[in-house]
């Protein structure tokens, strides 16, 4: 029996342990064993997040470091955690120092790979062709870029205003297969044309499947936000408009309103495709929050009409499941979506998703936007950290006043709402900033603090978490 009046007039900090009302067996294996029962707490993860209120920022308890974009051609994996046990998972909920330095999470887009692959530029080819018959003109032996590592090697420009067939681009995986490909092909004849190649930088791709990107130059693949902007009234560096979105989707969903869509009805499917995989999704500075939803909900829209068109068997040339599962494997390993997004993606697709399996969402941490789970993390360990952001909103754990916790916004992850105030115009980067101070604070409201001993052997360096490490 818990005496609450000798608990509210109690000033030493609260560091309860977790309740056995509202946690799994298996993750009270891996508490401590020291714990009090307290009254039944609903495990609802909606509560944690109601409005948030911009002037009630939390302030940061890390310095931001400047964003480290990837080096060209170099893959910066995220660190993978070996499966836990409990006495890891024991050790972890010690104290909040601790937990704090080995939460589970990566910032999404962080740690996406720069695809900075050598690159031809094939001109004046037919408005109908296809990637497969450019893969076989250029020859299965030429290098290009698979599919199977998550992009594109082969993108087929689209000009969005009357969806006309412009350039394609093939990407190679080093730039001697380039120069050998261009050596061998040139003036070479596809169909009725004769077709032109040329080896092009990289960022001459990123101009045409990005031709609207304001305030930014493209050094490769990687944007650079533009030091003058006078010329542009003060503007927001944009890299893709919401406007470009719609008429790639208009295009999808009725293919007969322009001359040209009607002869490649994959075209704008292609498209999205091409802005999924080459979206600079690293630069967290850049884009904003409602930036990545539009691209996500495009993508959605594209692959609900694919779907549709396959699943009442229209008749309808180069619309296939092949292309359907295009779209899905290409969402599904785009690193700045969330899993509830890429879950609603798989269960859009319904046959299209086949064979694609994808991690539990752990209850309490759908309202989490701009951070994700580390790869290779325990389930375990998620459920803790869950049940810990639960507990830090707990009114027998927390002040009177608010916490930041429960000032955090759950922001719908697959459709964006009219009353969610200014969390949508956030950067990753600020989101993210955000989201790690819930999980701190969270920490530090309910673990007790690190013995003064034991700070001095192994540091409290927070910004060890914002790492991915």
């Amino acid at each position: 029996m818990i005496n609450f009046d000798a608990m509210k007039n109690n000033n030493a900090p609260r560091h309860y342990d977790i309740v056995s009302q509202i946690a799994a067996p298996h993750v009270l294996a891996y508490l401590p064993e020291t714990a009090i029962n307290l009254p039944s707490i609903s495990p609802t993860p909606y509560n944690l997040f109601p409005k948030w209120q911009p002037e009630q920022f939390p302030q940061k308890s890390f310095p931001i470091s400047p964003v480290a974009y990837p080096t060209p051609n170099i893959t910066p994996v995220p660190p993978a955690i070996a499966p836990a046990d409990p006495n890891i998972n024991h050790f972890l909920f010690r104290d909040a120092e601790t937990a704090i330095q080995n939460a589970p999470f990566i910032e999404l887009g962080r740690h996406a790979l720069a695809q900075n692959w050598s690159c031809v530029r094939v001109g004046n080819i037919p408005y109908n062709v296809t990637t497969t018959e450019l893969t076989d003109f250029l020859g299965k032996n030429s290098n290009i870029v698979p599919d199977s590592i998550g992009s594109l090697g082969v993108h087929v420009i689209m000009d969005r205003s009357t969806g006309k067939t412009m350039d394609a681009f093939v990407e190679f995986l080093n730039a001697k297969d380039a120069w050998k490909c261009v050596a061998r092909r040139k003036s070479r004849v596809l169909g009725n044309r004769h077709l032109t190649l040329d080896v092009v930088d990289p960022s001459d791709l990123m101009k045409e499947i990005f031709p609207r990107a304001k305030g930014i130059v493209w050094d490769g693949v990687i944007p650079a936000v533009l030091q003058d902007q006078s010329g542009l009234s003060g503007m927001n560096p944009v890299i893709l408009g919401r406007e470009e979105l719609v008429l790639i989707v208009a295009h999808a969903k009725t293919p007969h309103r322009s001359p040209f869509s009607r002869k490649c009805l994959q075209r704008p499917f292609q498209s999205l495709l091409s802005i999924v995989s080459k979206f600079p999704w690293f630069s967290v500075d850049i884009y904003t929050l409602e930036q990545r939803d539009y691209i996500f909900n495009a993508l959605l829209q594209a692959t609900d009409i694919l779907k549709r068109h396959i699943k009442h068997g229209k008749s309808m040339p180069n619309l296939d499941s092949d292309l359907l599962k295009s779209l899905v494997r290409v969402g599904v390993n785009c690193a700045g979506f969330t899993d509830i997004q890429k879950y609603e993606l798989i269960k859009t697709a319904e046959f299209g998703a086949e064979g694609i399996r994808l991690e539990r969402i752990i209850p309490g941490l759908e309202g989490f936007e701009a951070i994700g789970r580390r790869p290779g993390v325990d389930v375990g360990v998620l459920e803790l950290y869950a049940l810990l952001l639960r507990l830090s909103v707990s009114p027998f754990l927390t002040e009177s006043s608010p916490s930041p916790a429960a000032l955090f916004t759950l922001v719908k992850n697959v459709k964006q709402g009219d009353g969610d105030g200014d969390k949508s115009k956030l950067t990753m980067l600020e989101a993210a900033v955000h989201e790690w101070s819930i999980i701190e604070r969270a920490a530090r409201t309910v673990l007790p603090s690190k013995p003064p001993f034991a700070k001095n052997i192994s540091g409290t360096r927070t910004e060890f978490l914002r790492d991915g490490y």
